[in-house]
């Protein structure tokens, strides 16, 4: 078993926050997310699996076009809808 750095442990401070090390960062999100895979329609249209977990420990996936991960507010608004609000 590998042993953790106390760099690398993360505490939660005040709502909102969380300390890694001697550093202090405001949450924007309650949930974390990563692209899982990136498709090319045969029309050139590219389209990315997102997958990621809620901070309740809820499992999430959503498929969304490139030029719609481009743009925030349509980003965020499918991050909303698949990670719950």
């Amino acid at each position: 078993m590998t042993e953790l750095k106390s760099e690398f442990l993360m505490t939660l401070a005040a709502p909102g926050t969380m300390v890694v090390g001697e550093a202090t960062y405001r949450l924007v999100a309650d949930f974390e997310a990563r692209i899982l895979e990136e498709a090319r329609a045969e029309d050139g249209a590219v389209w990315f699996t997102l997958g990621g977990r809620t901070a309740q420990g809820r499992d999430f996936t959503l498929e969304i076009s490139a030029a719609d991960f481009a743009e925030e507010r349509k980003l965020k608004a499918a991050l909303l809808r698949a990670a719950g609000a």
